[in-house]
């Protein structure tokens, strides 16, 4: 809204934007939206309730995404190297496109993706939920612990390790060779 104008700091620090309010407002029962015009970035971050939607696909050499404290980030993503790191209730959801793809997600965080990965090296903990059953990956290297759950289709090799009620579901694509499956105090791996 245009009468909160003079409350919002938009700042460009070392080549960082961050958009805040200034100290001492708090403005909670309005909802406050900025549009953004960018022809690239290495690094999206969503914090504190803030929802960031990413109109277009970015196509980047390497990309991070951070979202923390029920933040959110909507959006589609190619990168040679893409990581993608969730916690604290925060969520992330998008079609991505990846050579190499990490991701971690703790804390009731949740990463729902769609898409295709050369290598996906993935984890997932203290009820953290990584649903990428939508993804292809041709090598995967995935943790599961704390009742994390991790879901994943791959379609060349496989090492699981699932502890602590932590859950694996895999979706196997052609030949899959399993070089590594461990289970331990409640973990579950399971491969369809």
């Amino acid at each position: 809204p245009s009468d909160i104008l003079e409350d919002i700091l938009v700042e460009n620090l070392g080549g960082k934007l961050y958009i805040h309010f200034k100290p001492g407002i708090n403005i909670s029962s309005r909802n406050v939206s900025a549009k953004i015009f960018a022809k690239d970035f290495s690094a999206i971050k969503a914090s504190s309730s803030a929802t960031i939607i990413m109109k277009d696909k970015f196509t980047q050499d390497k990309t991070e995404i951070d979202v923390s404290s029920s933040g959110t980030i909507k959006g589609d993503f190619e990168a040679n190297d893409l990581s993608i790191d969730v916690s604290s209730s925060g969520t992330y959801s998008g079609k991505i496109w990846a050579v190499n793809l990490e991701s971690d997600v703790t804390s009731s965080g949740d990463i729902n993706i769609s898409g295709k990965a050369k290598n996906a090296n993935l984890s997932a903990s203290s009820s953290g939920t990584l649903d990428a059953q939508n993804v292809i990956a041709e090598n995967a290297d995935i943790s599961a612990s704390s009742s994390g759950d991790v879901s994943l289709a791959v379609s060349n090799s496989l090492k699981a390790s699932a502890s602590s009620s932590g859950d694996i579901s895999i979706l196997r694509k052609g030949n899959l060779n399993v070089l590594a499956k461990k289970e331990s105090s409640g973990g579950s791996v399971s491969i369809k």
